[in-house]
């Protein structure tokens, strides 16, 4: 016969008094009110979060609000449409994760000591530093004010540039490129200014304009369909490149920069090729008027 042994009843702890007063101090913590963590939030993305404790949290918040608006931008900033409809996207999710976020901050956060408080200020500071720094400067909006690349960019169009288009590659024959240049008028004599072109020959080549078509290295260049659709008749024969039979060698760094509107404006063929180390930034969409911003600017 097999006996059933009796379990023991565990004995009751004994708490000292004493941590039992701790643990009603810290249950009874001064707190902030709910809609601080609302406030904090609206400032600081996921603050509500972190002051509460809830340090991954409040850093998911920080990393998806602030992501999906960068991303927007990146590839808002990028040719094509599909980039486009990618960055729209990024765009229209930010307000939708930022109220989210927001309505789930309305929380009492316990008092924090100061240098908490000055600790998450700083990882704030270093972040926005760092945007400024390395990503705000890659990509610049230019407002356009004469019809010099028309058909493709009107006067009164405002263009993203983007310089990491030209961090780790050259320009591509038909990109509209952004460089600087001594003023091309009168008022401004001698100053550099920001101007757009689009390239049309690269290093080493020869060019030549004959009859509104680019002749390169003794081979007739066609155009790119999307300048045609838009109504481009050829370029005009001007300045260096007046006769058939002038042309212009292009050094080991140099561009040849035509306007699409060449019948009256300045580019190439009256102050020359334009050096590598003057480019820099690619034009890469229309962003206002809202109407031409899915126009092509890389004559694809």
């Amino acid at each position: 016969m097999v006996r059933r042994r009796k379990r023991k009843q565990p004995k009751p702890l004994d708490v000292p008094d004493e941590a039992l007063l701790v643990l009603d101090e810290v249950d009874e913590a001064p707190r902030h009110r709910p809609w601080v963590g609302v406030v904090a939030a609206f400032l600081v993305p996921g603050a509500a979060h972190a002051l509460a404790g809830q340090w991954r949290a409040g850093a998911a918040w920080f990393a998806a609000i602030h992501g999906s608006s960068l991303l927007g931008l990146w590839f808002f900033a990028l040719p094509g449409d599909l980039c486009l409809g990618v960055g729209l996207l990024g765009f229209a999710a930010t307000p939708v994760l930022w109220l989210v976020m927001l309505v789930k901050s309305y929380r009492p956060m316990h008092r924090l000591r100061l240098r908490v408080w000055i600790a998450l200020c700083a990882v704030v500071l270093l972040t926005l530093l760092g945007l400024n720094l390395v990503f705000w400067p890659g990509i610049e909006g230019f407002s356009v004010p004469t019809a010099t690349m028309a058909p493709t960019i009107e006067a009164g169009d405002n263009v993203i540039v983007s310089r990491f288009a030209l961090q780790f590659s050259d320009p591509r024959r038909w990109d509209v490129v952004a460089f600087r240049h001594r003023s091309l008028s009168r008022s401004g004599a001698g100053e550099e200014e920001v101007y757009l072109r689009r390239v049309v020959g690269l290093p080493g080549e020869v060019i030549r304009l004959c009859e509104g078509s680019v002749e390169v290295d003794g081979e007739l260049l066609p155009l790119p369909a999307a300048l045609v659709r838009a109504g481009f008749r050829g370029y005009v024969g001007s300045g260096g490149l007046a006769t058939p039979a002038q042309t212009i060698t292009l050094g080991a760094q140099e561009y040849l920069l035509l306007a699409d509107r060449s019948e009256r404006s300045l580019d190439s063929r009256h102050f020359g090729a334009v050096s590598r180390g003057k480019i820099f930034g690619r034009a890469t969409r229309i962003f206002e008027p809202l109407e031409r911003v899915r126009t092509s600017l890389t004559g694809d």
